[in-house]
């Protein structure tokens, strides 16, 4: 009976560990996003790189709680928006539970909506992104840097 009792306690606090780990590894992920002006310095398409990308002046920032704010920039030569430089677009987000994806349109994500977090650090973000248009996959990957 004493070692039932005893792998019982065990695994309940293997079990309790490993969900606080997570928890906290959520909010280390969240931590170094927020606060924070995050700007595009590359992008690439099926591996080969943008010289000029419709996205590279725009300025992002991650809140607590889920908040998320895109400020235009200047518009790229090319680019249609119907917005103006100085706009700030609001939206939501939410990292994913395995802390690997970066989730927006939080409502009905689809893959436009999900990006694949491939390296996280306090000043530098690149993700991964898979969407699938005209009956072809393409692969997305863009890289942020922490602006003032």
């Amino acid at each position: 009976m004493k070692i039932k009792k005893l792998l019982a306690v065990s695994l309940l606090l293997v079990f309790s560990i490993s969900c606080k780990k997570e928890s906290n590894s959520t909010n280390l992920v969240v931590s170094k996003l927020i606060g924070k002006n995050w700007r595009s310095i590359e992008y690439s398409i099926d591996g080969t790189s943008q010289i000029q990308w419709c996205g590279s002046t725009l300025k992002h920032r991650y809140y607590e709680g889920g908040k998320y704010e895109r400020t235009i920039g200047r518009v790229v030569r090319g680019c249609l928006s119907e917005y103006n430089e100085g706009d700030i677009i609001e939206s939501t987000y939410k990292i994913s539970t395995d802390n690997k994806w970066l989730i927006f349109n939080t409502e009905a994500p689809t893959s436009r909506d999900s990006f694949e977090i491939i390296s996280l650090t306090e000043d530098r973000l690149t993700t991964k992104q898979s969407i699938f248009e005209s009956d072809v996959w393409l692969y997305l990957e863009e890289t942020f840097i922490v602006v003032d």
